[in-house]
């Protein structure tokens, strides 16, 4: 069964990324497709890497209780 999964979570967003393809995920014990994901860029990279330094003042000292 493949699940067609085309969306990443950046800055509280979900998106399909700028490459706008899938790259499939392969189950080793089986070989068979199981899952697409977005296939992300350098610039998902980026953007994902610029909202978490910018949530990171808000929850820094934040506990894990």
């Amino acid at each position: 069964m493949v699940r067609d999964m085309k969306k990443m979570y950046i800055n509280g967003k979900f998106t399909t990324g700028h490459s706008k393809k899938n790259t499939q995920v392969i189950n080793p014990a089986t070989e068979e497709v199981f899952e697409e994901v977005p296939q992300g860029t350098q610039q998902d990279t980026l953007d994902a890497i610029a909202a978490a330094k910018s949530a990171f003042p808000g929850w820094r000292g934040t506990t894990g209780n």
